[in-house]
């Protein structure tokens, strides 16, 4: 297999059968991370394609980590990693493996125009901020839809929670690879999930308290 998509999951019994079968109309390897769903989630996902499974949600980071743990001893070439809400299309993943042809970690850059104001807002506020402490130009530093090349992936270390997207950037930016945005679209009819000024403090907090500890 040359691409893996590690797909976070949470009670997401009306979308996975959709992303799952998109994954593989593009020739990638779908492989889920049921992160306790207390529904038919797993059920369905597993008469499709192999399904780790947490018994109690523990949250994203935790869930990459299994996925990660899991394929490191595989033979694939790219890893991607995308929700499983439809909130990102499977069918664009062959977009951010065409830009890893000249970089090394792949963030998807949203259509603004495709998402509500209010998320638009927060993710100004951690883009500029992002960009300012750790001189980047980057156009989207929070998207959940990424793809890196397996030699980056062995050398993460996954943290705990919502600040995940942001721990692994600031890693790959430390350790000198080439990260790049490619355009995607964005679907916000499935988004849930931690939202408001909680989350956008939260995240601010992190890339700033980072930053100040990025030389020790």
């Amino acid at each position: 297999m040359r691409t893996i998509a590690i797909i976070p999951c949470y009670n997401e019994e009306k979308t996975i059968r959709e992303i799952i079968t998109r994954c593989k109309e593009v020739n990638v390897y779908p492989l889920i991370v049921d992160d306790g769903s207390t529904n038919n989630t797993f059920n369905i996902a597993n008469s499709l394609t192999k399904v780790l499974i947490h018994k109690v949600n523990l949250g994203k980071g935790e869930t990459l980590d299994t996925g990660f743990q899991y394929i490191r001893n595989l033979d694939f070439k790219y890893v991607v990693i995308i929700d499983a809400d439809l909130q990102f299309n499977p069918y664009e993943i062959p977009k951010l493996i065409e830009g890893l042809k000249d970089a090394d970690y792949v963030i998807g850059q949203r259509n603004w125009k495709q998402v509500p104001f209010r998320h638009y807002l927060g993710n100004l506020v951690w883009i500029k901020t992002f960009n300012f402490l750790y001189k980047t130009d980057l156009k989207d530093t929070n998207c959940g839809f990424v793809a890196m090349k397996k030699g980056v992936m062995l050398k993460l270390k996954v943290s705990s929670g919502y600040v995940v997207d942001n721990d692994m950037l600031i890693q790959v930016i430390r350790m000198g690879y080439k990260i790049k945005n490619v355009p995607i679209s964005v679907n916000y009819d499935y988004k849930r999930g931690l939202s408001g000024i909680r989350m956008v403090v939260g995240i601010l907090i992190f890339i700033i308290k980072r930053r100040i500890n990025y030389g020790r």
